[in-house]
């Protein structure tokens, strides 16, 4: 099961808006439409259905871009309303912002969006209280974490499984990791992807029974700004690789079959899953 997802966000969208400010975002360059558009193009050549995981913040200024999605046959889902991660909010600043960003998703595309993932795939064991609030506004599946996480002292699978709650559960698709000793290694994208040779990306993919693929709009942008304000070491990070990422990108998807993740989703048994258990004591006050 190897899944194909993006997360749409501008090249500025670093972490929780420390790197710049979002009352500066609309002064900036924006290049999330080209980019797009591009990654649009080639899973259309490839007839790959994806989920794309879209900002609040992108939907209110490039609404066509994100019905270009659905028009395509894509599903969309929300990925915070300004990239801000549940460890920097409350229930109740979380809850306001899972609101808002639903509901500009589906005054754009006219549907309700009913997945949703976590910036930075940055749920952990201090922010597991999102999973009942993203249960009662109709989210049904998240991918917002990391396997291997230590999660109510049980580490996350390697592959799906179920965040059970006292009278619901959510099926978690999470970022699986070649299991290094002392270092669970990423491989299955963004700048993992860009820096990796191809040939060590595909053979693991190959070794993986499940694997999320997981990517950017800048991912493929050689051509990215590189303010001197992100310093030397971000401004590599966000352009190592990216001039042969297309290339590299056409060839995975050459060499393996990609779904979007409720296609993934309606062909799993849910009562063979393992699961980890959300309780009261977790939830964040």
């Amino acid at each position: 099961m190897n899944i194909f997802t993006i997360d749409v966000e501008d090249w500025f969208h670093i972490n929780d808006s420390t790197w710049v400010l979002k009352e500066k975002w609309r002064s900036l360059e924006s290049r999330v439409e080209q980019n797009t558009a591009v990654l649009l193009s080639m899973l259309h050549e490839h007839k790959i259905q994806a989920t794309f995981f879209v900002m609040g913040w992108i939907a209110e200024y490039f609404p066509e871009l994100v019905r270009q999605m659905i028009a395509e046959g894509h599903e969309v889902g929300y990925h915070s309303y300004y990239h801000m991660r549940p460890i920097h909010q409350t229930p109740k600043s979380f809850e306001d912002d899972l609101v808002s960003g639903l509901q500009m998703l589906e005054g754009v595309t006219g549907q309700k969006a009913q997945v949703y993932r976590a910036p930075n795939l940055s749920l952990d064991n201090s922010t597991q209280y999102i999973i009942p609030i993203l249960m009662k506004h109709g989210i049904r599946i998240s991918s917002s974490t990391k396997s291997f996480r230590l999660i109510n002292r049980q580490r996350v699978p390697n592959k799906p499984f179920l965040w059970h709650t006292s009278d619901n559960s959510l099926l978690e698709f999470p970022l699986n990791r070649f299991n290094l000793p002392g270092y669970p290694l990423v491989f299955t994208g963004s700048g993992y992807f860009r820096l990796f040779p191809l040939s060590m990306t595909s053979y693991l993919y190959s070794k993986h029974q499940y694997n999320m693929g997981y990517f950017h709009p800048n991912d493929i942008d050689a051509h990215l700004p590189t303010p001197k304000e992100f310093g030397i070491v971000r401004n590599w990070l966000n352009t190592v690789g990216s001039s042969t990422t297309i290339g590299k990108l056409n060839t995975l998807l050459q060499r393996h079959a990609f779904t979007g993740l409720s296609q993934a989703a309606s062909k799993i048994d849910r009562q063979t899953l393992p699961y980890i258990k959300i309780v009261n004591e977790a939830v964040k006050l």
